[in-house]
């Protein structure tokens, strides 16, 4: 409702809330319902609930925020919608996606928004992980989408088991909920890594009902293979007790049961049975969603071991980041990689990145899985293993 008529009133707004909330999607939703093609069924639905007002259906610019933009590119993208905009059929907006990112740049690049959002022809919508500062703030409607209560997160799982064809019974979800807030509510620190507290997250808990759904055998009901997928790789002592802890009193299993599970599913494994996964996507209620994978490591040779147990192979495309000073005071480099992942996109390729942090917030949409369909109606899928090499500090 408030982004609804902060677009028609070209009045500045921020969506703020954490990764999973629903931010992206509710703008998605709405663009979908306003397109030029459906904008009719809109009106009309409009005069049934009593507005009884002409609107135009939506056009959309969008600019990504990075922790490298400048703001020559943010008052690009301002002119270029102001351009779009003559056109009176439409309403033409700015979507600034992750401007939270644009703040932390060097360049501050969101100083010249001060000016441009004084008196603004455009819509702006701001989509944001966290608060900006109040010089920024204060020149827009802000709407906090706050985190997802106990009744959100049993309501969302009913919704997306609804799709499926197995017996979901709400005692399912009771567990799976349950297993997620003690696992993010957990205040012995045994799953923040690096002292991150939004390690894991909604996004977690949404694959973890998907993944359940899809299992129809009592055998694949009692294995622990979505929970630990999602909730485990963590190579801590401490953590695996507590996530053994969790599971046990949840699912009500023994101690011994959950470590038969870990010795039978360690990562490496997880790993593999994540690349296995493909998404069916002739059948409208298959729920299988391939997640891309982030390996962690202290080792530079990591990558190499999952060729070793014949996880990977060498039919998969490696890109490697380069510590080289041409490439890293170059943005050449980070353009050649990311043309060659969109042409592993038309081809539907694996691909493995290793230490191309530079890149990964121009990859958002992807790694979000929000995948557009091309025009000439073929459909291509991705999965991207990443892997991080943490330096031990002395």
């Amino acid at each position: 409702f408030v982004l609804f008529f902060c677009i028609v009133t070209a009045t500045p707004m921020i969506l703020v809330g954490k990764p999973g909330t629903s931010k992206t999607l509710s703008l998605q939703i709405m663009l979908d319902d306003l397109s030029y093609r459906d904008i009719e069924k809109f009106r009309i639905r409009l005069k049934e609930n009593g507005f009884d007002f002409n609107v135009k259906s939506f056009r959309c610019s969008s600019f990504q925020g990075t922790r490298d933009c400048k703001p020559s590119a943010i008052k690009e993208i301002w002119d270029q919608t102001e351009r779009y905009a003559k056109y009176e059929k439409t309403t033409t907006l700015l979507v600034f996606d992750e401007i939270g990112l644009a703040e932390q740049s060097p360049h501050n690049p969101l100083k010249i928004l001060h000016q441009l959002l004084e008196n603004p022809n455009i819509p702006f919508v701001g989509i944001s992980n966290w608060n900006l500062d109040a010089a920024k703030m204060n020149r827009m409607v802000i709407h906090f989408i706050p985190p997802m209560n106990d009744n959100d997160l049993i309501t969302t799982a009913k919704s997306i088991v609804f799709r499926s064809n197995n017996i979901f019974s709400d005692r399912d979800i009771e567990k799976i909920t349950t297993v997620y807030k003690e696992v993010t509510r957990c205040q012995k620190n045994a799953f923040h890594p690096n002292g991150n507290k939004d390690f894991f997250g909604t996004r977690d808990f949404y694959a973890l009902v998907k993944h359940q759904a899809t299992l129809s055998e009592p055998v694949q009901k009692k294995s622990l293979q979505g929970y630990l997928r999602n909730f485990g790789g963590l190579d801590q002592s401490k953590s695996r007790e507590e996530l053994c802890q969790i599971l046990s009193e949840t699912l009500r299993l023994t101690k011994k049961e959950v470590f038969e599970q870990f010795e039978i599913l360690p990562p490496v494994m997880c790993i593999q049975k994540n690349l296995m996964e493909k998404k069916c996507t002739q059948s409208p209620d298959d729920l299988t969603v391939t997640r891309h994978c982030m390996v962690i490591s202290e080792n530079h040779y990591s990558w190499q071991l999952l060729l070793e147990y014949n996880i990977l192979n060498y039919n998969h495309m490696f890109f490697f980041g380069s510590s080289f000073v041409y490439d890293t005071y170059s943005n050449i480099t980070n353009y050649n990689q990311l043309n060659k992942i969109i042409e592993c996109m038309h081809t539907g390729k694996t691909v493995i990145l290793s230490n191309l942090n530079s890149i990964h917030e121009s990859l958002y949409d992807m790694l979000n899985q929000r995948y557009q369909q091309k025009p000439s109606g073929t459909d291509s899928t991705l999965f991207i293993l990443f892997y991080i090499n943490l330096c031990k500090q002395t």
